[in-house]
């Protein structure tokens, strides 16, 4: 049975019509958003084949939704509440829980208040936080407070497609799956709801941000009987078995704010047994915000939200990576812990023990096979993309002639892994790249011979556009030493690209690179980087 009369909640949405916040505060177009119907059809993107699958609700668990919001468009909100009640079977409908994390916008909690009790055939509870724990701690009181045997973590910005629990549901059987929709695409500007291609996983890079990495469907996954695998969860929404939820240790409530946190649960749950899989069947579409809810205005309020960031992603280096967490630490900035937040550092690790996980090594090597270790004597590493084009080197393993096109940039794809060693080499897949005919770079086999480079960094500032964020890559030109010549995007024929080198030229775009790490002094890292 699915709830089909929205008339007596029309009337009391009125209130929310009214209210625009500015887009600078909250990231998002919500003049915009407040012009569309919050009761809205959006498009079944399902393929055929799901909808042959016939699911016994019966014989599925029930479900607490728990949906934490900050600064949030109403609006947007009201869809998410809304996208839920009408496209959720209600005997699998436990109870949706809202945790207001301590919103500053004050003119309609009382009717949200209204709205939610207007809703009678779901029990919707509000919970409000005296002030902003952040996400983390914020989804734990709603968890703590929920009754189903299953927890369903969604944004505040998100809309449920019809179809889109029982899939989730079905991965559950499996006790320590974390179990993730489809995420599709809701524009922050037009607020339009948009497919995806293929099936949209995770994964991450060396400084731990969470990437995406599209997967072309097998048979079986195309008939929607397995899950497709996902080496990190995006954290828009999932859902999880409660008991395994808690015995894993929940997020972790040592983060501020926002960020990281769905790492390291991925991290966790796939190192201490579980899996994390992607349901073709289900869909739910999610607004990516440009920018952050966090970061208001000026460069003082962006280091803020940077240092916040970067602690949190430290806490999920000292607590999963083991002696990994040297590379995390040689790309990024470190800031120093707090005791508190050493002492509960060695709690989360002590509870690694305790559920005897496998370490880090065993992750690479078993779940995330596509992230790379870079060399010990690395000063570079990873993509190596035109500032200008943002096309990236990458090795034709279908060619013979073994010249280095430039094609689309894809995160932690083996043939467009180059790394710069403190020799002056550049590598790509175990060759060195040297300009073997005088202007077209090849790989050949490393040797004594093999062409040295080095980078230059300095360039005219009108160039390209100055990016202030912390972090920020530098745009670089490589240099064959003992030479005036730079490695060049060049075009061949018509529109091939190929990687060459031509004489310096501190004004030619097509001479500028980006790496997507810069190691520091990786050789001499200590492992054990926790303070004492």
């Amino acid at each position: 049975m699915i709830l089909n009369s929205k008339t007596h909640l029309i009337q009391r949405s009125l209130p929310f019509q009214s209210v625009i916040h500015e887009a600078t505060d909250i990231k998002m177009n919500a003049a915009r958003s407040n012009k569309v119907d919050i009761f809205r059809d959006i498009p079944d993107l399902r393929l055929k084949e799901c909808l042959k699958i016939p699911h016994d609700t019966s014989k599925l668990p029930t479900v607490s939704i728990i949906i934490v919001f900050h600064k949030e468009s109403w609006s947007m909100l009201l869809r998410a509440i809304n996208s839920v009640v009408f496209r959720t079977p209600l005997d699998l409908l436990k109870e949706i829980i809202l945790v207001d994390d301590g919103c500053p916008y004050t003119e309609n909690k009382d009717p949200l208040a209204d709205y939610i009790k207007a809703i009678p055939v779901v029990p919707i509870r509000l919970i409000k936080l005296a002030e902003q724990h952040g996400l983390p701690r914020a989804r734990m009181v709603g968890a703590r407070k929920a009754t189903a045997p299953v927890l369903v973590f969604m944004d505040s910005h998100t809309e449920c497609a019809l179809g889109w629990l029982e899939p989730l549901l079905n991965l559950l059987n499996d006790k320590k799956m974390i179990a993730l929709p489809v995420l599709n695409h809701i524009d922050q500007k037009t607020i339009e709801y948009e497919p995806v291609g293929n099936i949209p996983t995770g994964t991450f890079t060396w400084d731990l941000h969470f990437v995406w990495k599209h997967i072309v469907l097998t048979e079986d996954q195309v008939r929607g009987m397995e899950g497709v695998w996902s080496a990190v969860a995006c954290g828009a929404v999932l859902a999880v078995n409660r008991d395994h939820f808690f015995n894993l240790g929940g997020f972790n409530e040592n983060m501020q704010k926002w960020g990281g946190e769905n790492m390291e649960v991925s991290f966790r749950n796939w190192m201490c047994g579980g899996k994390i899989n992607v349901a073709p069947c289900s869909h739910v579409g999610h607004l990516f915000r440009g920018d952050l809810p966090y970061v208001q205005k000026g460069v003082k309020d962006m280091q803020k939200w940077y240092y916040t960031l970067q602690k949190n992603l430290q806490k999920v280096a000292e607590t999963t990576m083991g002696v990994h967490k040297k590379y995390f630490y040689a790309v990024t900035k470190r800031f120093d812990f707090f005791p508190s937040e050493m002492a509960a550092i060695k709690d989360r690790r002590l509870m690694y023990d305790k559920l005897q996980c496998h370490d880090f090594a065993w992750y690479l090597d078993n779940v995330a096979t596509d992230v790379i270790p870079p060399d010990s004597d690395a000063i570079q590493h990873g993509t190596l993309h035109n500032a200008h084009t943002t096309l990236c080197l990458t090795l034709d393993t279908t060619s013979t002639e073994q010249y280095i096109g430039l094609s689309t940039c894809h995160i932690n794809l083996k043939s467009q892994a180059l790394t710069l060693h403190e020799t002056g080499t550049l590598t790509l897949a175990g060759f060195c790249l040297s300009p073997s005919d005088g202007t077209f770079v090849r790989t050949e086999k490393c040797s004594t011979e093999s062409a040295r480079w080095h980078i230059v960094e300095n360039h005219p500032t009108h160039l390209f556009p100055i990016n202030i964020a912390p972090g920020a890559k530098k745009r670089v030109r490589l240099q064959l030493q003992n030479s005036d010549r730079c490695l060049t995007q060049l075009t061949y024929g018509d529109t091939t690209q190929l990687a060459g080198v031509l004489e310096c030229d501190n004004v030619q775009k097509f001479q500028y690179w980006q790496f997507s790490y810069e190691f520091k002094s990786l050789s001499s890292l200590q492992a054990d980087s926790l303070q004492e």
